[in-house]
This record gives structure tokens, sequence and C-alpha cells, in this order.
């Protein structure tokens, strides 16, 4: 079961097509796409360089990365993600962040 399981008002998605082309209605104001992701993400982050509180990195700068394995897969991972946004329409980025200001 799902962690959002009694709140009535999630909607968990199980595919990003679900999620894409799901419709706000009713009580139902948040979606999930609850899933499982394989690879070692915080390799990915050790690799990169902060330039600023907030860095945008993009796929460039991923595809550089010498990776182990898991961290290999874990680029594949955001890679297709940010293909599957832009696919939809969306214009994604993706940043690294040392800290929000206030």
């Amino acid at each position: 079961m799902s962690e959002f399981g009694d709140h009535s008002n999630i909607k968990v998605c199980s595919t990003f097509g679900e999620l894409a082309n799901t419709n706000f209605h009713g009580s139902k104001n948040a979606f999930c796409w609850e899933r499982t992701l394989d690879g070692d993400f915080s390799e990915i982050v050790s690799k990169l360089c902060l330039h600023e509180d907030i860095t945008q990195v993009s796929e460039e700068d991923l595809q550089q990365l010498e990776l182990t394995e898991k961290g290999s897969l874990a680029r594949k991972n955001i890679l297709n993600d940010l293909k599957l946004l832009t696919d939809c329409g969306a214009q994604p980025s993706l940043n690294l962040l040392k800290c929000y200001e206030r």
C-alpha cells in the first residue's frame, strides 16, 4: 500500500503517462508518481561542481561524468525523466542546490 494510503486528496499514479494525463477533479489536489529508482544518485551529486547556491546542471554536464555502474544507472534515470518531460511539452531543468535563500 502507498504511504499516501489514507489521503483521499492524493492520486497515486503508477506510470509517467498516467501522471501527465490525469486531470485534477473532485477532491484530488495532488498527484504522486510512486516508483522505486535504481542507481546511486549521491554519486552524481558528489561529482558535480556547485558554482553558486543554485547551479543548473545540463544533460552535457551529466554525460561528461565518469560514473560507476550504479551512478550510470542513476544518470540514465535522470536523462529519461528529462526526455519524458520534454516530450510532453515541458521545459525541465535540473538544479544542484547548496541552500535556498530565505
